[in-house]
């Protein structure tokens, strides 16, 4: 943690989706965890919303984030 390896390589992943012409991208993360959802806002994600209980084990909320991409 705090060496910016994860940064490093949602960067790479970001950068490999576009190559192949996504357009768009978007993952789940748990509401509490807020060094990673600094991170991906860091990289441009914006929350867009909710999903309550999709964490099974804890019955905690996922955050869905999306960015659009430049694609192809």
């Amino acid at each position: 943690r705090g060496q910016g390896l994860g940064r490093q390589l949602m960067a790479h992943l970001i950068e490999m989706a576009e190559s192949r012409g996504a357009n768009a991208a978007r993952l789940e993360v748990r509401e509490h965890n807020v060094p990673a959802r600094r991170l991906y806002e860091g990289l441009g994600f914006r929350a867009v919303g909710l999903r309550k209980g999709y964490y099974a084990k804890t019955n905690e909320t996922a955050v869905v984030m999306a960015k659009t991409l430049r694609g192809l």
